[in-house]
């Protein structure tokens, strides 16, 4: 299958973090030249073969800018990197509120329609970074079953990438109940020794 290809070659990758994410200019102007082609280049030269874009559900929630993100992705694209586009919601409080996992929900409905443009087989869409919902996996899973659903009903045929709770971790990625979907990854984040300020949060 061709997602399994485009994933063999996705063997070095790097972050990201500060396009469209902890802005202080919102002018979609100034975003789309943020990185220019020769930069984007230089990555791939360096020998990355795709990127993780982090990205601000809030930020996004302008149309325009929502343009001007897919429209970077395509670009990433063109300049040979395949895309891993992850949400980093800032100051949301998934765990115990409803209207954020709303905002989640519809971020991801308004913003896989836009990646549409974008080479399915080189854009992989990830529910979320880290989830955390402490001691609460079912919360997180059925959370992530409507992200899933979503994404996958707009791209049929990218490779979405799901995560557990517990800030992705190992235990969180056990928790899981696997997806009806071949076309998935999962993946997880490990970190040693941990952060206090996980530690904390996860008490």
């Amino acid at each position: 299958l061709e997602f399994r290809r485009v994933l063999f070659r996705s063997k070095k990758g790097v972050n990201i973090p500060g396009w469209f994410r902890f802005l202080g200019n919102l002018d979609p102007d100034r975003l789309a030249a943020w990185m220019p082609d020769s930069a984007i280049d230089g990555l791939r030269d360096a020998g990355f073969t795709f990127v993780r874009l982090a990205v601000d559900p809030a930020v996004l929630a302008d149309a325009r800018i929502r343009t001007v993100a897919a429209d970077a992705v395509c670009r990433l694209q063109r300049r040979g990197l395949a895309v891993v586009v992850g949400p980093h919601p800032h100051n949301w409080h998934l765990e115990t509120d409803t209207a954020d996992r709303d905002r989640l929900r519809a971020f991801w409905r308004e913003f896989s329609l836009a990646l549409r443009t974008c080479d399915p087989a080189r854009v992989f869409p990830e529910t979320l970074n880290e989830p955390v919902f402490p001691n609460a996996a079912p919360a997180w899973r059925a959370l992530q079953h409507d992200l899933w659903r979503t994404i996958r009903s707009a791209l049929p045929t990218s490779t979405i990438v799901l995560t557990g709770h517990d800030w992705g971790s190992i235990a969180g990625l056990e928790a899981l109940q696997p997806e009806p979907d071949p076309n998935v990854v999962y993946s997880f984040h490990f970190y040693d020794p941990r952060s206090e300020e996980h530690t904390s949060e996860l008490q």
